[in-house]
């Protein structure tokens, strides 16, 4: 592929590729329409969506909540918090033990799946996550519902490319 770069002289016409005016910002969501990091907040998300949501206000330094779907069970962990609160960052997890769970599968895995990532942890357990950033106000609430599906979704996949 060329580039093609266009020369610009004392008398030449402006660049065709810059913007004649400065663009408008994009219009924000409401904060009100938003929804963050909070405990309460993605409980409510979960069994609104049928699901279970078991809180747990602190594990390893971190609020988790605890749930299940595609017959796995599975994390919810929130993360960037002061105090427990005013949290940044979810990050959805679950780990199987299955024989299917090779370095191979697992690299083949990341490769071809954008949303998730998988390892193998210390013990040997076939684990996937997935990270959602809610800093800075938060996202539209059918935003974060939709992330909520597409875990569901990349969970179950991530279950059947490796056997479990």
């Amino acid at each position: 592929m060329a580039l093609l770069l266009m020369s610009h002289s004392a008398g030449a016409q402006s660049d065709p590729f810059e913007p004649k005016t400065a663009p408008s910002a994009p219009a924000r969501p409401s904060g009100e329409r938003n929804v963050g990091a909070e405990l309460d907040t993605l409980a409510a998300l979960l069994t609104g969506q049928g699901f279970k949501a078991d809180v747990a206000p602190e594990q390893n330094g971190m609020p988790h909540i605890f749930s299940s779907a595609a017959g796995s069970a599975f994390a919810v962990i929130l993360m960037g918090c002061t105090e427990n609160r005013d949290c940044s960052t979810v990050q959805f997890y679950a780990d199987y033990d299955a024989a299917g769970a090779t370095l191979e599968a697992l690299n083949g895995w990341n490769a071809s799946n954008r949303f998730a990532r998988a390892y193998l942890d210390p013990a040997g357990k076939a684990v996937i996550e997935m990270d959602v950033n809610l800093a800075k106000g938060g996202v539209a609430r059918d935003n974060l519902a939709d992330s909520v599906e597409e875990w569901i979704r990349l969970m179950a996949s991530f279950k059947r490319h490796i056997g479990a």
